[in-house]
């Protein structure tokens, strides 16, 4: 695992701009689900919020996009998106925040995201620390020849459920038609809107709290 921090940081520094590689490789340092899950689940979220922190604004971050198996979901539904420009800030509910009503069928989709992974911090089965949208692992695979995705057996209840909401959204995008005048929609239009500021160091704080958390163990 410490090969695979390394790396990601070297990938990184050589190219900044270009995160391809870098989550390519984190994503395979993700899918060795060994002994050392509990770090990769820290690692899994920490490194994502600190690779992205240095080419999107503050205001764009968010942690329930930044989730890299959710990415790779729409990237299999729609592989000729990019997830984080086309979605990052779509509409009123599709980024950071969001109030007031959806304003198409894609906001629609991420309006529904939402409240399923509100849905999940509530469920019987995801009780513990770890157990939540934005820490939590699942295993899923994608037919890129038909565009599916699957969520895969080996997944406990709480994991399931995750990576339903995921699935769900990942195909609601693909089949909503996408209007370029509500990426970056001014929250003025958004009806009670107040899509507040997300602080990094806030987050760095929570991710402290889960490393200490993990390292307890």
């Amino acid at each position: 695992m410490q090969r695979c921090i390394k790396v990601i940081c070297l990938l990184y520094f050589v190219n900044p701009v270009n995160l391809t590689t870098s989550e390519a490789f984190l994503s395979h340092c993700l899918n060795q689900r060994g002994p050392e899950i509990l770090w990769i689940k820290f690692m899994d979220v920490y490194l994502t919020v600190l690779i992205l922190s240095a080419t999107l604004p503050l205001s764009h971050l968010n942690n329930e996009k930044q989730l890299l198996q959710f990415r790779e979901m729409i990237k299999c539904t729609l592989p000729n998106s990019s997830p984080l420009q086309d979605f990052g800030d779509y509409g009123c509910f599709c980024g950071l925040g969001g109030q007031g009503t959806p304003v198409d069928q894609l906001d629609q989709c991420c309006f529904t995201h939402d409240h399923c992974y509100g849905n999940a911090s509530n469920y019987d089965s995801c009780d513990s620390f770890l157990d939540n949208p934005y820490t939590n692992i699942y295993d899923f695979k994608c037919n890129k020849n038909t565009k599916t995705i699957t969520c895969l057996a080996s997944n406990n209840a709480c994991e399931m459920f995750i990576c339903q909401c995921d699935k769900t959204a990942a195909e609601c995008f693909a089949q909503a038609p996408y209007n370029t005048s509500n990426n970056q929609l001014s929250n003025s239009l958004c009806s009670s809107a107040s899509r507040e500021n997300l602080s990094f160091i806030n987050i760095l704080t929570i991710l402290t709290l889960l490393y200490s958390k993990i390292q307890s163990h």
